[in-house]
């Protein structure tokens, strides 16, 4: 079924297509395919029906930033085709950095996620102050769903506690230099492509809000460490995208909220890969120094 959509949208920007369809991923949020013999390298991406305005969001924000990204070693991918929650744009070529980490040494590709990630940011980055009441007023609404119930995450009396105590600590950040951009919010390894010449592609973005720009940062970190468990080569990861704004207190507050936040979405019995990332996220939380 998959497939036939993405034949017929093909059809639809190249009428003369004919040709086989490489599955990239196949469902079930979304279908991915990599198309033969277009006139240009080309990924069809496909979403389900009832998600088209999600599709929609994406492809905008998508074709938003390739407009300024086009060039230079930091890239996004151009959109060539879009309508009802299919999206045919272009082609990197490469695998993810996902697959490299795997493989290839850690330094450098971890050096060129971050320089990406800097080079993202900085189309919307500005200095600012530090005020905590944003996420001050978010571990409080945390608080009151646990103990009300509405939520039950794993290990719920020990959230409590570490979300409390990150409140107290407030005053000891309000006011320092910190910065603030328009994030990916949904950033993994797998959304960072190896194109040619040493370029990189980003893909899947949605957001267009200004938050922290550490998120990325720490979801970046995250999965380093759960795929390779090497807190040294987040060195790397840090020289490429060169904050040296942001204080080092508001690092280690940030790092404690990102981690408060991936435990309260943990469920009571997670799988092998949660409760990974949940282990890694509790170690994280009782760091006196950030590792973003």
């Amino acid at each position: 079924m998959s497939e036939a959509r993405a034949t017929e949208v093909l059809k639809k920007l190249w009428p003369e297509w004919s040709g086989r369809l490489e599955v990239l991923r196949d469902g079930p949020d979304t279908w991915v395919y990599r198309p033969s013999r277009g006139r240009v390298p080309a990924v069809v991406k496909l979403w389900p029906r009832k998600a088209e305005a999600k599709a929609s969001r994406q492809a905008l924000r998508q074709a938003e930033l390739a407009a300024v990204l086009s060039h230079g070693p930091y890239r996004v991918p151009r959109v060539l085709w879009f309508g009802k929650g299919a999206l045919v744009m272009q082609d990197a070529g490469g695998p993810d950095f996902r697959e490299r980490l795997e493989t290839q040494a850690r330094g450098p590709l971890l050096r060129s996620a971050g320089e990406w990630l800097a080079a993202y940011h900085g189309l919307s980055l500005r200095d600012r102050k530090f005020l905590p009441k944003g996420q001050v007023n978010w571990l409080t609404r945390l608080v009151d769903a646990v103990e009300a119930g509405e939520r039950t995450p794993i290990d719920a009396k020990g959230l409590v506690s570490a979300a409390r105590a990150l409140k107290e600590t407030r005053a000891t950040v309000r006011g320092l230099p910190a910065t603030r951009a328009i994030t990916h919010r949904d950033l993994t390894l797998s959304n960072l492509v190896s194109g040619a010449e040493g370029t990189v592609w980003g893909i899947d973005f949605e957001n267009a809000k200004e938050d922290e720009p550490l998120r990325d940062v720490f979801s970046l970190a995250l999965d380093v460490l759960e795929l390779t468990g090497d807190e040294s080569a987040l060195a790397a990861l840090r020289e490429g995208y060169g904050d040296d704004v942001t204080a080092p207190e508001v690092r280690l507050f940030l790092q404690r909220c990102f981690a408060i936040s991936l435990w309260a979405n943990t469920p009571v019995s997670p799988s092998k890969r949660q409760r990974r990332r949940w282990e890694i996220a509790r170690d994280l939380l009782e760091r006196d120094s950030a590792v973003i």
